[in-house]
């Protein structure tokens, strides 16, 4: 058995590497296990929205020294039509590579003295009680006064703890990044729309762009025989023509996951593992690094504070709790609007005839502006208000 330390967290991708930096700057003892090798790869839109460039900030990593390629926005395109939507001016997100990302996080994080990362497959929990207290691995036990979850959305923590969560749905997700035959400016995420189809487009270095479709089982069955096709057939077809594929393409299952709570059994849930939110919106990172700064507050809080722990565990659902709420509702309302054509187009018209409000929503998505900032005299005038053209420089393609 490794001794006890003060807080094991099982799951070595984002939330919990940002989990372990924020509690090894704190000066507590951290081991985070994991069985995958590092950095782990998989379907992920790769798209750093603001407020997770904040949060990645707060953690001392810079996201500009990172490998990648900043937007200024989203772009939105049906069949029939598109439009530009804006973050602040001047705030800005970025596309980096999820490897990249991950392997500058697992190096912040191991230069902390008392951080120490841990390859081992868990098996099973060790209870005292009615409280976790410990982690079984093939290798060894970890025992700690705080155990954290942060094994993904298939959480397997989760579910030896008993705990259960609400099914909303089901997403599949196909990725793999191409390089284009052209370096074109690509100053926003490229969002196209068409029923059953969404596609991201994120521009990660000059000449190459990540693309991620999300779509159903039929949908990626169908997809995934020949994703290049696919591409090549879709509105933004002509990106893709003479293009190279400059990894592997990934697939991936992505249940859409409610917990009725945030921890159990005195054991915290973090990143993707707390539930989310649909894929659509983009905020899957931002979400997992701002569950994990409010799991660094709670967990210092219990170490400093041991008989208020049952208030700090309460305090941290009571944050993430609000903070899923303040995006179920885009979640829910988005996903419906592009779930057919027609849908899709009256949604992409009206971001056209009503780009301050449509950037408004952005901005409380994206960068978590609050609601009353919110400028509800734009709605009532939508065609006295510019109407966006293709940026300077960047292709309609």
């Amino acid at each position: 058995m490794i001794q006890p330390t003060g807080v094991v967290i099982v799951g070595a991708g984002m939330a919990g590497l940002a989990l372990a930096m924020q509690l090894g700057r704190a000066g507590c003892s951290v081991v985070v296990v994991d069985s995958a090798p590092a950095p782990r790869d998989k379907v992920c839109g790769e798209g750093l929205m603001p407020l997770g460039m904040g949060a990645l900030r707060e953690l001392g990593l810079d996201p500009a020294r990172l490998p990648g390629h900043d937007f200024c926005g989203l772009e939105y395109r049906t069949e029939r039509q598109r439009t530009f939507l804006d973050f602040t001016p001047g705030v800005r997100g970025r596309g980096i590579r999820r490897t990249d990302l991950i392997a500058a996080l697992e190096a912040a994080a191991r230069s902390y003295s008392g951080v120490t990362l841990v390859r081992d497959r868990i098996s099973g929990l060790t209870w005292e009680g009615a409280r976790v207290r410990g982690v079984r691995g093939k290798e060894a036990e970890y025992r700690a006064e705080v155990i954290v979850a942060a094994d993904g959305v298939h959480s397997g923590l989760a579910h030896r703890a008993g705990l259960r969560m609400q099914f909303r749905g089901e997403r599949m997700g196909l990725r793999q990044h191409f390089r284009i035959v052209e370096e074109a400016p690509f100053s926003r995420v490229r969002v196209g729309l068409w029923g059953r189809y969404d596609l991201y487009l994120t521009p990660e270095t000059p000449g190459i762009l990540l693309a991620t479709t999300m779509t159903d089982r039929e949908g990626f069955r169908a997809a995934g025989r020949a994703y290049g096709d696919f591409l090549r057939a879709s509105p933004y077809g002509e990106l893709f023509r003479g293009a190279r594929p400059a990894s592997q393409r990934l697939g991936w299952h992505h249940p859409l996951l409610a917990p009725r709570q945030f921890e159990t059994g005195g054991m915290l849930l973090v990143g993707d593992a707390a539930g989310g939110i649909d894929p659509c919106l983009g905020m899957g990172i931002s979400l997992g690094f701002l569950t994990a700064a409010f799991a660094g507050e709670a967990i210092s809080g219990i170490l400093s504070e041991p008989g208020k722990r049952a208030d700090w565990e309460t305090a941290y659902g009571r944050n993430c709790r609000a903070l899923f709420q303040h995006y179920r509702l885009f979640d829910r309302i988005f996903r419906l609007m592009i779930s057919s054509r027609p849908s899709a187009e009256i949604l992409v018209w009206a971001m056209r005839h009503w780009p301050r409000t449509a950037d408004a929503v952005i901005g409380i998505i994206a960068e978590r502006h609050p609601w009353r900032t919110f400028p509800w005299s734009s709605l009532a005038n939508p065609f006295g208000e510019r109407n966006r053209r293709v940026p300077p420089g960047e292709r309609s393609g």
